[in-house]
């Protein structure tokens, strides 16, 4: 019995993929995801927060909130090549502009922009790093807060949605959305 046209083509294609493709995969270059939002600390635009912290709270009907965080880091993303480290990214700061806003005295309305200066290695995998100084926006993050019980133990709820307006080629940013309670 011989086989048919169809099984035939399907073992030329398998046969020419087991061949070719580490000699194609060999011939690419690296790529390295620089689509990452690598700040750790995300102030919250609440009216009743510390720091991080946050209170259950939420703001009177039509309150309005304006504030200004920052923060600073060296080397927050290196490399390790062997025994040593280096920096992909050598030095970040970042102001966020926090603006919340209280509507019924039942929900919070939250915005904040991150812009962001950072030091970033032109390419991760060259030796030695050269780097480029980038000033952009980080990922816009909206959030709405409504407390859910007010007696002696207060509890809320928060949800944030980070867009993706950050410069996603220097770890300023995600490509996507991001959602988190």
């Amino acid at each position: 019995m011989r086989p048919s046209s169809g099984r035939r083509l399907l073992g030329a294609a398998l046969l020419a993929s087991i061949t070719l493709g580490p000699a194609l995969a060999g011939a690419q270059t690296p790529q390295f995801e620089r689509a990452v939002d690598i700040e750790l600390y995300q102030p919250t635009a609440a009216t009743h927060t510390l720091l991080s912290i946050e209170e259950p709270q939420v703001a009177e009907h039509f309150t309005f909130s304006l504030g200004l965080a920052g923060s600073g880091a060296l080397n927050p993303l290196v490399r390790t090549v062997g025994s040593v480290e280096q920096p992909i990214v050598s030095r970040r700061i970042e102001a966020d502009l926090l603006v919340s806003f209280g509507l019924l005295q039942i929900f919070e309305i939250g915005l904040a922009l991150p812009l962001i200066q950072q030091k970033v290695a032109n390419d991760v995998f060259a030796s030695p790093l050269t780097y480029a100084d980038h000033l952009s926006l980080g990922d816009l993050r909206l959030s709405l807060k409504t407390q859910l019980l007010r007696s002696p133990l207060g509890v809320a709820l928060r949800l944030v949605s980070a867009l993706p307006t950050g410069d996603s080629g220097n770890f300023a940013g995600a490509r996507n959305w991001v959602f988190s309670p």
